[in-house]
């Protein structure tokens, strides 16, 4: 028996209509059918006998059958004890590859076979009832550091990892079977093998609902913790442990922002808040930093929430609910003398619809400065897709709060 060049790991739960669609992406690959394998592990839940069965003429589909689920890491594990392939790829049951995947990755390999982790480009999609909309792309240029401080990685459905590469580093983890599963395991290769990027998009990943996210926040923050145990002392161009503390600190900032959105999601929903679908005409403000007042000193990125009085002085209601030109909260940054260092500040949304004339006081969370040194943060409100909103000069004068940043 021929040994294919590619085994294609899936892992799943049951029938569903994603994995229908998954499996039609690999059988509508390019290459010739010889060229890969299905490994399709049905991890504890109802037979997918018949989905295999049909997934394509001439697709060498392996139904790997757990009677009890063992999470993703435990049934990718096993899908890797029954592959063959010299490369190895990771397709959730609810992404898709897009025909020419494997053609990419097979030319990608043979121009370059010293290559040990390959991948290319990634749409991001969600799914919504069926309906699946792109609303971006992942295009990240590998750099270890910014692996290990978790500012980017590749996706799963747009990898092929060489067989030896993937057996040295252990395979995954099962102690991560629920969160950060594949940012260890890429980790731990990283500290081996460099990831080549193929500029090319080729995969599509699906967007998993992000509403009420924030809830895993403290699974990740005790996973980060047994990472950086588990891989403190290795040496990159930056500290392992420098850099898992910075991925620490964002997922603190992370969790914040997401329990916030979360809460003003729900306060929009009850007020029955309007989208935003028209821009602005002639839209004026009149805001004041209600606390701190004053200076204050802060650590360099700290995250600090800052509550702001403001005003509708324009003559239309600004809409909360989202829309074509939704009205969001944020700030900037600047030097003593006014010079810009940050524009666009992290967005905070309207917590509800505010009519002219109306008032409200406001909290943001905002991210301070990387650099030590005196700086003035000035509370701004921006129509995106439009332009920021007028400030008109109160009595007291424009709104700024003196901030000096610590290392």
């Amino acid at each position: 028996m021929t040994t294919p060049q590619f085994s294609i790991l899936m892992r799943t739960t049951g029938p569903s209509p994603p994995l229908r669609s998954a499996l039609a992406s690999v059988a509508a690959q390019t290459v010739e059918p010889e060229l890969f394998e299905v490994v399709l592990i049905n991890d504890g839940g109802p037979t997918v006998a018949d989905l295999a069965a049909d997934a394509g003429t001439g697709i060498d589909v392996r139904l790997v059958e757990h009677r009890t689920r063992r999470g993703k890491s435990g049934a990718i594990n096993s899908g890797f004890d029954q592959s063959r392939g010299r490369y190895l790829c990771i397709l959730d049951d609810d992404d898709l590859y897009y025909p020419t995947h494997l053609e990419v990755l097979r030319d990608a390999a043979g121009q370059d076979p010293g290559s040990a982790i390959l991948y290319t480009d990634t749409d991001l999609a969600l799914d919504e009832r069926g309906v699946r909309t792109i609303i971006g792309n992942q295009a990240w240029e590998y750099e270890q550091s910014e692996l290990m401080m978790m500012r980017g990685a590749p996706i799963a459905c747009s990898m092929c990892i060489r067989r030896d590469a993937w057996a040295d580093a252990g395979g995954f983890d099962e102690q991560f079977s629920l969160v950060l599963d594949d940012w260890e395991f890429y980790m731990r290769l990283s500290q081996q093998h460099p990831f080549r990027r193929v500029p090319v998009t080729t995969s599509q990943y699906t967007q998993p609902p992000g509403s009420k996210a924030f809830q895993r926040f403290p699974a990740f923050e005790a996973g980060l913790a047994l990472i950086r145990e588990k891989l403190g002392g290795y040496s990159t161009s930056l500290p392992t442990e420098l850099a898992l503390d910075s991925a620490v600190d964002r997922l603190r900032r992370d969790y914040a922002i997401a329990e916030r959105d979360f809460q003003i999601e729900e306060l929009r929903h009850h007020a029955g808040a309007l989208p935003q679908d028209a821009p602005l005409v002639g839209a004026r403000m009149g805001v004041s930093v209600a606390d701190p007042v004053g200076s204050i000193t802060v650590q360099a990125l700290s995250v600090k929430t800052f509550t702001i009085e403001l005003e509708n002085r324009g003559a239309e209601p600004w809409y909360s609910n989202g829309g074509r030109y939704p009205v969001h909260l944020s700030y900037h940054w600047a030097r003593p003398d006014g010079g810009p260092v940050i524009w666009d500040g992290v967005r905070t949304p309207l917590p509800r619809d505010v009519a002219p004339g109306d008032r409200m006081a406001v909290r943001l969370l905002v991210t301070c400065p990387d650099e030590a040194g005196a700086y003035v943060w000035i509370p701004a409100v921006v129509q995106e897709g439009v332009d920021w909103l007028a400030e008109e000069a109160s009595d007291a004068g424009p709104a700024r709060l003196a901030v000096q940043v610590q290392a």
